[in-house]
């Protein structure tokens, strides 16, 4: 089960990896925006691989939010590779490293 639709259920097995996914990606996704907005307001040198990271990074957030709580639905635990795989590329592309 993929998770396109939410059940009632929950997978305790899954259950500390789904609420640590949904947990991490809500407060990535609500630090990514702050981060934009604080971009926009005082532009820094390279503001615009900045603010792309943080478009790209809050995106991230809302796809590993929703398969978070997916995670937590299903005993497969082949639904977090995808979510876990894009959140290690996001920290890779981090302009930080690289500027």
């Amino acid at each position: 089960m993929v998770g396109h639709t939410f059940e009632s259920r929950v997978a305790l097995a899954m259950l500390p990896l789904g609420a640590s996914m949904t947990l991490a990606a809500a407060a990535g996704g609500i630090g990514t925006i702050v981060f934009a907005i604080l971009l926009m307001w005082r532009w820094p040198a390279n503001g615009g691989w900045w603010l792309g990271w943080s478009v790209a990074a809050a995106l991230a957030a809302a796809f590993i939010l929703r398969r978070g709580i997916a995670t937590m639905c299903t005993f497969d635990w082949r639904v977090a590779v995808a979510p876990i795989l894009v959140g290690a590329g996001i920290a890779i592309a981090y302009p930080g490293w690289w500027f």
